[in-house]
């Protein structure tokens, strides 16, 4: 089931707005303690009342766990409430178990990794390919054109390791490797680089000049690396700008956390709008309320898409204040009381009045039902709780959970009842654990099957490399067809050539669709050779000179 969104956070700021107390003890009264063995559990007592244990000793905004203090906002072993920790791939934001990357990436360590196309970490975060493969849909695999040999992945056309067959050396007077076969020296248009013969318009290790390799997915095309069609060069390598999540619309264009690259632009849920590179609830997000980089201010809560502070406070110099005892904002805000001065009701007075206490240095405070300073001074109640007869009880509409004040309703750690942690992303409406409109449940993380490249159409199917998932179906980048080894451009690919799956011999290249041989060159037997230099094939296919003879202008001698 889907919901619309409802965030938890919203429906904890409203508490602040319910006046009426709940019952601690019998008949609705505050329960009186001498000790916190007379307390109920998660209550301690404090002030000869019990109070929640929550924020015994903790400063204000976090949340007493065990021994530690955390922030619920972002502490992914305890986001929201104690205890309730953050799958793998997800982070704790807002309170909140949200995705730690754009859709079709994966958190490694601190950086959002394509699994399917990173020879760095290919298919999980832990496995790197070896020297000369690339990762292809997640697998390490030989890059196109090469051959898995024992000692790796090579070119048979141009290895004198493996010159035509994995195994096959070339030694002697015939030690260089060309077109897959052991000759003496380089023909044009071959170059010798290295211990190599490589064609410098086609060859994507030598594009244009010995040692210089194209990126990976790129091809050789007269000499210049080229992305295949429907594909941007980005740096090194070859990007779909349209779906993208690293390079979306443009180069270094990175979506942020949660969002999809959805043509050419990073896009966000339903509900959410994308802030920074960053899919976000403006309705509830201190940081973005009601607008991208709107942030509230100290104290404050985002209601509804608007900065509030919390009953009987105002909005002063960018914090939250109290104007009925603020020293320096007494009666209203900017209104600072004079030296030796207190604010007592909103009044600069010389001494507090008999029912108040002095609380820093120059605030007049009623201990018995301030919320900033409950029982004692500085102990504040914290969120959904409101200060009754010296004791910080939880409101009417919340529930008191592992020392803290939720709203079952809305809260996806106490989803329904204590302890009743939403899944992965889900959140929490009406008490019922669900993911937003538009996603579905995979693996215990919500995703948007429209559009997620590893949950396109319904959870598990995943696209292959170089698609995209477009309205729940995968798709290629323009100009490419489908392969069972991802996307291919069928008129330059030499792994499929024209088809799916049709490979180019050693040697030869994909122009148009076709395997053709370098210019100058002929096909013999399988081999793309020069007939005006080979000795083998001189003048003409099959046509060798004897022992110890040279082949020059395709005649022996």
């Amino acid at each position: 089931m889907s919901l619309p969104r409802c965030t938890h956070h919203v429906a904890r700021a409203l508490a602040w707005l319910v006046l009426a107390a709940a019952a601690l003890g019998c008949g609705g009264k505050v329960q009186e303690c001498t000790t916190a063995a007379d307390c109920p559990a998660e209550f301690t007592c404090i002030e000869s009342y019990c109070q929640p244990t929550s924020d015994a000793g903790c400063p204000p905004g976090k949340l007493r766990c065990g021994a530690s203090c955390v922030d619920p906002a972002t502490d992914g072993a305890n986001c929201g409430a104690c205890a309730h920790a953050c799958e793998s791939g997800l982070v704790c934001r807002n309170e909140s178990c949200a995705p730690a990357c754009a859709v079709g990436l994966a958190p490694c360590g601190d950086t959002c990794i394509d699994l399917a196309k990173d020879a760095a970490h290919c298919g999980t975060c832990a496995v790197a390919c070896a020297a000369g493969e690339t990762c292809r849909g997640g697998a390490c695999a030989c890059a196109a054109g090469e051959s898995a040999c024992p000692d790796g992945c090579t070119k048979l056309g141009d290895d004198p390791a493996n010159c035509g067959a994995c195994g096959h050396a070339c030694t002697g007077a015939t030690p260089l490797c060309q077109a897959g076969a052991c000759i003496d020296a380089c023909t044009p248009p071959y170059a010798t680089c290295g211990g190599t013969c490589a064609d410098l318009a086609a060859d994507v290790l030598h594009c244009g000049a010995c040692d210089a390799p194209c990126g990976a997915g790129k091809l050789c095309g007269g000499g210049v690396c080229v992305c295949p069609s429907g594909t941007a060069s980005c740096g090194d390598t070859c990007a779909d700008p349209s779906s993208d999540p690293l390079n979306c619309g443009a180069c270094g264009v990175a979506c942020g956390p949660g969002a999809a690259c959805s043509s050419s632009a990073c896009t966000c849920t339903s509900g959410e709008a994308a802030c920074s590179n960053a899919c976000t609830d403006l309705l509830g997000d201190t940081a973005n309320c009601g607008a991208c980089g709107r942030a509230c201010g100290t104290g404050q809560f985002c209601l509804s898409g608007a900065c509030s502070c919390p009953p009987q406070a105002s909005y002063c110099n960018g914090a939250c204040a109290d104007v009925r005892s603020d020293h320096d904002n007494c009666g209203a805000c900017g209104n600072a009381c004079g030296a030796g001065e207190l604010c007592s009701k909103g009044r600069c007075v010389g001494s507090c009045t008999a029912d108040q206490t002095l609380c820093n240095g120059g605030d007049c405070v009623r201990l018995k039902n301030d919320p900033e300073n409950c029982g004692a001074c500085n102990h504040s109640c914290g969120v959904g709780q409101s200060c009754q007869k010296w004791a910080c009880v939880c409101s009417r509409s919340m529930l008191a959970c592992q020392g803290t004040c939720v709203d079952p309703l809305n809260d996806p750690s106490h989803c329904g009842a204590c302890g009743v942690a939403c899944k992965g992303n889900e959140v929490c409406a009406g008490g019922t654990c669900a993911c937003l409109t538009g996603q579905a449940l995979c693996d215990g993380v919500c995703a948007r099957t429209a559009s997620d490249p590893d949950n396109c159409g319904a959870c598990g199917t995943r696209c292959a490399v170089g698609e995209h998932c477009a309205a729940g179906a995968c798709v290629c980048p323009s100009g490419q067809s489908p392969c069972p080894g991802g996307c291919a451009d069928l008129t330059l690919d030499a792994t499929s050539c024209g088809a799916c799956g049709v490979a180019c011999a050693p040697g030869h290249q994909c122009r148009a669709g076709q395997c053709v041989c370098g210019p100058g060159e002929s096909d013999c037997d399988g081999l793309c050779v020069d007939v005006l230099t080979s000795a083998g094939n001189c003048g003409g296919c099959r046509k060798a000179c004897a022992a110890g003879q040279a082949c020059a202008n395709g005649t022996c001698g």
